[in-house]
């Protein structure tokens, strides 16, 4: 399995470069359309997604992304983490609450949950290579 991590400031500036350097791997592990639309999406959700909440109080802290592609290049497992304050729906939260449904439309499956550590979040995402007919 091909893999790949990278971690930056959760910080506004940090997020398109942590989108790329994870776009870019996927490209040049041959992950084409589709699914790498839905995976850049849905990466650039899960990235904002813990800038924009995990950090409500006090100062910003880090975004991990990590992404994993079987050894065949049929699923790409995405990986975005952080060590904020954790994952608490919030009805006064500044966005406009459609990232999880989103990230859930574009991927084959999502599950969120606190790290083992039992501080801030990962969002765990599959993405599947549709099957060329032969």
């Amino acid at each position: 399995m091909a893999s790949e991590t990278w971690t930056g400031p959760a910080t506004v500036e940090s997020a398109p470069t942590l989108r790329g350097q994870a776009v870019d791997y996927a490209r040049a592990q041959h992950v084409e359309e589709p699914p790498l639309g839905d995976l850049k999406l849905a990466l650039a959700e899960a990235i904002n997604n813990a800038v924009v909440h995990a950090f409500r109080e006090g100062q910003p802290g880090t975004v991990t992304v990590s992404v994993s592609i079987d050894a065949r290049g049929e699923q790409i497992q995405v990986l975005v983490s952080d060590d904020g304050n954790g994952y608490c729906p919030n009805p006064h939260s500044p966005g406009l609450g459609l990232g999880m449904p989103l990230m859930a439309t574009l991927a084959d499956s999502v599950q969120v949950h606190t790290p083992e550590g039992g501080v801030g979040t990962e969002i765990s995402m599959t993405f599947h290579r549709p099957r060329h007919a032969a």
